[in-house]
Parts: structure tokens; sequence; C-alpha cells
């Protein structure tokens, strides 16, 4: 029933995602029914590849499906996003979308060339992916509560605990340690960071987990059914490739490599290897050119019509540098930045700050000066966590003693081919030292867990399960500033309810447009006058200081 449940959740919104882009390409605009559509649809998918006897609990299953996405829903509408990009542009997309703005069809910004010198959050509203956009804008429309939008990291993370648990119990790992390897996959650090954020990097990071259990699954067909395999791989990297240009990079990366193992293995296995693989290579085009050409049109395709390039402002002609005044470091060797942002104190640096890095030994923890930071969602530096640094020693360690000793089994090829890989993305992506941009990083430290927790010896194993409690903790430690969150999102709420005034009220905040659907979900009445910015006399509120004076 878990497992269940968990492809509910991944069917509804990889549908929504595929619906809303199919609408678009009609002239359409996004609808209250689309996510009820999608619903209904993950549920026609679930029967066509349930495997089970159908009796009641398939209906047990759809409903605490409907019960898990309220209670979600409601959890993250009671937290106001209170990061710069939720506010600036995240929430602006999905505001325009829920009004009816159809990026295939209409235009955001016509003169690009003015944007490429102050880009403004429209800007990033155009050209970025829309995928979590599209099915934010969808919960919008249902539940009236912008906030309630973000439930998607949420919805991911369950549906990575699902998915993991099933996957590793069919694979015969005691209760305890598929246990701890779900919580460990499901409670990775960046989705619990920025999972009450409209950010999308813990998201990402979920979906290829999401992914690569998949993809394991679809390359053991005597253990898994090969439709499913395929399903969860076809939910997770449609959504994987349109949240973030990187998405499709990483999740293409991982399935191309997937694939050749695959295709090695039937060529080690005799005559007639490339017929067997054909099929394969034909689905997994398909897969490219769904998530690129019809889910991706709004992004990848308008981006290479209206701008020369697919993943515009990134590449391209007029391509903006959006990462030298967030970095940290001048210059110098990717790996040696990485190494330091690895092996630092927790920090939020970048080039302007008047500070630099300070190294600390690998599980030691400096609380008066880490917990401040400890409330962000994209941490520059040790953005793993506070004890990660000691994690990722011993993780290396536990990789380095099974390639030497282990015998070459398929298990040992597949370790050896997911270390090559994460370390590979490592190495060739120069930004890895910025943790929400490298979940590839805290796969290794799930590889080893993985080894330990399978080992034939016990000694072994319950090593793992330690192993397992301490990356658990890494990942939750930020919880602590849950309770700082959730009052300082009460006294917004407050200073909202006190702006419903019969006379109405001027309002202006400067670079936070989407700051003003929290206003309409409120039926606040109000006009934007960017005078207010200088007035002194003006009120301001709580959030980001937006300024506001009674009277229209």
């Amino acid at each position: 029933m878990l497992f269940h449940i968990g492809q509910i959740i991944l069917y509804t919104l990889a549908f929504d995602i595929v619906i809303v882009s199919g609408g678009f390409f009609l002239g359409l605009h996004i609808s209250w029914i689309t996510l009820p559509i999608a619903f209904i649809l993950a549920i026609v998918t679930l029967y066509l590849l349930y495997n089970e006897t159908l009796d009641e609990r398939f209906v047990i299953e759809i409903l605490l499906s409907v019960f898990v996405f309220i209670i979600l829903a409601f959890i993250v509408g009671k937290f106001y996003d209170l990061t710069w990009d939720g506010n600036a542009y995240h929430k602006l997309a999905v505001g325009l979308l829920k009004d009816g703005w159809n990026p295939v069809k209409e235009k955001l910004v016509h003169d690009v060339s003015a944007e490429i010198e102050d880009p403004s959050n429209y800007f990033w509203s155009e050209v970025y992916c829309k995928g979590s956009w599209f099915f934010a804008a969808s919960v919008y429309l249902v539940t009236g509560n912008i906030e309630c939008g973000k439930v998607y990291t949420l919805m991911i993370m369950l549906c990575v605990f699902s998915v993991s648990y099933y996957y590793f119990k069919k694979k015969n790992i005691g209760f305890l340690y598929r246990i701890s390897i779900a919580a460990c996959l499901a409670l990775n650090p960046i989705s619990v960071q920025q999972c009450l954020s409209f950010y999308i990097d813990g998201l990402l990071c979920s979906l290829l987990e999401l992914l690569i259990i998949a993809l394991l699954m679809l390359s053991e067909k005597s253990l898994f059914d090969k439709k499913i395999s395929y399903s969860l791989i076809f939910g997770s990297m449609i959504i994987c490739g349109n949240i973030k240009f990187t998405g499709l990079l990483y999740g293409g990366v991982f399935c191309i490599v997937y694939f050749l193992f695959d295709s090695w293995k039937e060529y080690r296995a005799g005559q007639m290897w490339f017929k067997r693989v054909l099929p394969g290579f034909f689905v997994f085009a398909a897969l490219a050119v769904v998530t690129t050409c019809f889910v991706g049109y709004s992004t990848y395709i308008t981006n290479t019509i209206r701008h020369g390039s697919p993943t515009f402002p990134l590449t391209g002609v007029n391509k903006m540098d959006i990462m030298t005044s967030n970095s940290p470091f001048v210059g110098g060797n990717r790996v040696k930045n990485l190494m330091i942002s690895l092996f630092s104190r927790l920090d939020n640096i970048n080039i302007n700050s008047d500070h630099k890095p300070i190294l600390k030994m690998p599980f030691s923890v400096f609380w008066n000066y880490e917990k401040q930071y400890l409330g962000n969602v994209d941490n520059r530096i040790s953005g793993f966590g506070i004890l990660f640094s000691g994690i990722l020693v011993l993780s290396v360690i536990i990789i380095l003693v099974y390639v030497i000793v282990s015998k070459r089994d398929r298990k040992y090829y597949l370790v050896l081919l997911n270390v090559i890989v994460c370390i590979g993305l490592s190495l060739v992506i120069k930004e890895s030292w910025w943790a929400r941009y490298a979940p590839y990083i805290y796969f290794v430290t799930i590889i080893a867990l993985i080894i330990a927790v399978s080992s034939g010896n016990r000694f072994v194993r319950r090593f793992g399960f330690v192993l397992s409690i301490i990356i658990i903790m890494n990942s939750c430690i930020p919880l602590v500033c849950l309770k700082n969150s959730y009052y300082q999102s009460k006294t917004i709420n407050s200073s909202l309810n006190g702006l419903i005034l019969d006379d109405g009220i001027t309002v202006y905040s400067e670079r936070f447009d989407g700051i003003y659907y929290n206003l309409n979900d409120k039926h606040i009445d109000y006009v934007i006058d960017d005078a207010l910015r200088d007035d002194e006399e003006a009120y301001t509120l709580p959030y980001y200081n937006v300024k506001w004076k009674v009277g229209r």
C-alpha cells in the first residue's frame, strides 16, 4: 500500500505537468480541474499496473493518497515562504500561471536586451523551467492559498520513502535497515532545508533518487515489473527535466549511464544482444523527446525560438553569469573549492562577504557560530549539514574497502558505476561546492550506507545502521528552526489580516512581486505605488519590509 501511494503521488505530479503542457499547445490555461484530472489519470495508471488482487485495499490507497495530500498541503500552507527567490520570482510565476498566463503563447518580457542588464522577476519567470510552477499553480487554484503550492517537495520526499522502502524490501534487506535507508533517502539535507519553500533543489535531489531507484528496478527485470519501472522512470524524468536545467542534465546522465550498463550486460550475455537492447533505446529516446520537446516546450523550445538557446540565459549569445557574484571563491581550482566547502564551518558567504570559509575537523561542531545559518535554504559553505564532512569521510572509507576486497559481481560494478558518475559530476560541474547544485555528492553517502547494511558481516551491518542515524540527524538538525519559522509566519499572517481595511491600502514591495499574491489570498484591497519606497511616513510589514499606507 505504501508503494502504491508513492506511485499515485508521482503519477499525479507528472500527469499534471503533462496536462498543463498539452493545454498550452491548444491555447488553454491552467484550470482548477487540472489537478483532479491528473489525480484520476494517476489512479487509472495504477489500476493498469496493479499486480495484486484488486480489492478494497485499492480504494483505501486512493483515499489515503487524498488524505496525505490534504495534510501536507495544510502544513506547508501554514508557513510563509521567507526566501528571497521564493518571493521574488517563484511565487510570481505561480501566480501568473494561476491567473491565466500561457507561456507558450504569451511573452512576459518584450525587450530582452534591456532585461539582460538588470533582469526582472518577470524575466526569470519566462526563461526558467516551469514544471514545479505548473503543479503549484494547479494546487493554488484548488486551495486558494499560494503557499500550499509548494507542497511538491514534501510529496516527493514521501514518494522517495515509499518507493525505496519497497525496493529494498524486495531485495530482502532487513526491516530496520530498509527503514533506515529509505529515511536517509527521503530526508536528504537539501529537501529538508527547502521543504517549506518554493526552492526546487531539494525537489530535484529527491527526484534523482527516485529516478536512480527506478533505473535499478529496470535493470532487475526478474524481480521488478518492467512496466512499473518504466512508469517510475518516465514520471521522475518528466518532472526532473522540467524543474531545472540541471535536472535535465543530471537525469539524462544517469539514464544514459544505466542504459549503457544494461547494454554491456546484454553484450556479455551472448548473441543477439543488440536486438535485446534496441527496444530500451527507443523508449529512452521517446522519453527524451517527451521531456524536452513536448512537456518542456514552454521552456526549451520557446527559449530556442526567442533567444537562440534552449537553456537561455545560462547559455547562448546573451548568456548571463549568475554564479560569480554568488560564489565565495575568487577563481581557484574547482577541486580545492569543493574541498574547502565540504570541510568548513557552515556558512553562507559570497564574493562580497567580509570573511572567508573557516576549515574544521570532520564531526566537529561550532554551534554558536553555525546555528545562525541553519535556517537558510541555500548555504554555500558546508551546505550538506554540519556533520556531513565526517559522514563523507566514513563513506569514502567504506567504498574504498568494498572496492578493494569485494568480488567482481553485478553489485560491485553497480557500486563502481554510481561512484564514478558521482565523482565525475563533482569534477565536471565547477559549482559543485554549492550543495544545492550537487545532489550527487550526497549520493556517495547513500552508496556507502547500502554497502554497509547489505553486508554479510553483522558488525558492518550494525555500523551501517549507526551511520544511517548520524545521516538522518545531520539532515534534520535544521528543523530546530521550524518553531521560529512558524512564529514568523504567524506574525506575517496577523500583519496581513490587519491590512483588510474598508478604505483599502497603497502598497509597494521592492523586487518581491510574489508577495502581492499573499495580499490577494487575503482579499486585501490594494493598489501598488512605487512612490512609497522613499515615503518615511509609510508603515512597514515584517515581510521583506513591504511599505504600505491607508487609502488608495
